[in-house]
């Protein structure tokens, strides 16, 4: 039912106000306009923009009854020289650009704080992983930037990457560096991970391009809350061992790809995030709608579903629903994605806060989030009185597990490849809409009980060590 309000809603809001006024047609202009219409049932009208750009934003997630426009009021010309593509990533990190960091940065392609790369002053001796015993440095923006690919709009974008990596990409058993965040599992196409049941066929995630779409440019730049999760046929996990606990889900190889960080004050208001789905058979892209905020411990904040956000009565395990269904035939169904060792928690009252995707979304200065490695040790109530992201504190953010990934599909005999908006609503194709691939069967994942990425996790210990811990966030 939800679904069919959703599309008629849509359909009606093709065009916004002309009822209105008969046959007339509303028309911006440069000056500020701001009017609240309300739509009856049946009645449409059409908004033009003749100075700019029209921007859309739902007001109210994925209940899709409150829509904003806004005209930019100033022209914003589409670029035309590079035409789009809707085939998938590239499967291989292109060579690093010439020239350094400063002139490839872009929209898609933001500069990323040195806190969160790598410090080069620093070095550590590893004592896990297939790199045991090895010295190494912290990583620069230069090793960083080798790692990119193209997205399906032909833009470049940032992707997975291995916390180790050669500092000389064409010596691969040269001297090496780490960086200060990780992105789990290694996707079935990328190097440096686990070397079992590759796909080197498979792409790397672009990670943010659901969010670029929608124009929400501050999730590229929130770079390192980009996590992969991967799963191969035969019930391996990322790392190439057995998965626990995985059930009778779907035994295919794909990878999950959201952006899920524990360290920036976003997660407490900002709703929408990226999702990215991919196997032989399906590649969806979409804005997972991850609810209302909850303080996990006291309790405050909105109705569920909600992220459930860690506070200063239980600062540990954060819970995440990624809500997405992909024009009515992929569907997330009840996948909750966990993280064990959040970086920071929330002191205040956490339903003070407004997480309903409208512009006055935020919090007010009395809600805070605090580090927790300065207040914790482990999961000690003792005062830790650690570092931001030091290890020994182990509140890094990178122990993981999703409950219940049932993926489903229903669409056997339907067409495979259609358009959708970021919220995955079809639509039709254009500039702004997604490519969608969706295989032509009915499959049930409702079996499937955790992905685990926990330090249980067969290969965690070799792949997922942060040398130098996490001090820019992760």
């Amino acid at each position: 039912m939800f679904r069919l309000s959703a599309l008629l809603f849509s359909s009606l809001v093709l065009g916004l106000i002309s009822y209105l006024f008969s046959t007339k047609v509303l028309n911006t202009s440069a000056q500020s306009i701001a009017k609240l219409f309300a739509l009856g049932p049946g009645e449409s009208g059409t908004v033009t923009c003749v100075t700019g750009r029209i921007g859309a934003q739902w007001l109210d997630g994925r209940a899709r009854r409150q829509l904003k426009v806004t005209c930019t009021g100033t022209p914003t010309p589409r670029a035309t020289a590079t035409p789009v593509s809707t085939s998938s990533p590239t499967a291989t990190p292109l060579p690093a650009p010439a020239g350094g960091t400063s002139a490839s940065n872009s929209d898609t392609f933001p500069e990323i704080s040195a806190l969160v790369i790598g410090d080069p002053a620093k070095t550590a001796t590893l004592s896990y992983g297939p790199y045991r015993g090895q010295s190494v440095k912290g990583c620069t923006a230069t090793e960083h930037d080798r790692f990119f690919v193209s997205g399906p709009d032909g833009l470049k974008y940032r992707t997975w990457h291995p916390i180790v990596v050669p500092i000389d990409s064409t010596n691969p058993g040269g001297a090496k560096c780490a960086f200060n965040h990780e992105h789990g599992d290694a996707p079935p196409g990328a190097t440096g991970g686990p070397s079992v049941s590759l796909s080197p066929t498979a792409p790397l995630p672009p990670f943010g391009y659901a969010a670029k779409v929608a124009g929400m440019f501050d999730e590229l730049k929130a770079h390192s809350g980009f996590k992969v999760f991967t799963h191969y046929a035969g019930n391996l996990n990322g790392f190439g061992k057995s998965e626990l606990d995985y059930g009778p889900g779907i035994n295919d190889t794909y990878f999950v790809a959201v952006h899920q960080g524990t360290s920036g004050r976003g997660r407490l208001f900002l709703r929408m995030h990226s999702f990215e789905f991919w196997s032989a058979d399906t590649h969806i892209y979409a804005l997972a709608d991850t609810g209302n905020v909850i303080s996990k411990g006291t309790g405050r904040g909105g109705s569920e579903p909600a992220r459930v956000i860690v506070d200063h009565q239980d600062a540990a395990y954060e819970l995440w629903p990624f809500q997405v269904n992909v024009g009515g035939v992929w569907n997330s169904g009840a996948a909750t994605f966990a993280v064990t060792n959040p970086m920071n928690h929330i002191h205040g009252d956490a339903s003070l806060c407004v997480s309903d995707g409208s512009a006055s979304a935020g919090c007010p200065d009395s809600v805070q989030l605090v580090s927790t490695s300065g207040e914790f040790c482990f999961l000690s109530t003792n005062p830790c009185n650690a570092p931001f992201g030091d290890l020994s504190a182990f509140w890094t953010g990178d122990v993981r597990t999703i409950h219940e990934p049932d993926w489903s599909w229903r669409n056997s005999g339907r067409e495979t490849s259609f358009c959708t908006d970021t919220m995955g609503m079809r639509t039709d194709c254009g500039p702004d809409s997604i490519r969608q691939t969706v295989a032509a069967v009915d499959r049930d994942g409702s079996g499937a009980r955790l992905m685990d990425r926990t330090t249980n996790s067969g290969g965690w210990d070799d792949y997922m060590n942060l040398p130098f811990g996490a001090p820019g966030g992760n």
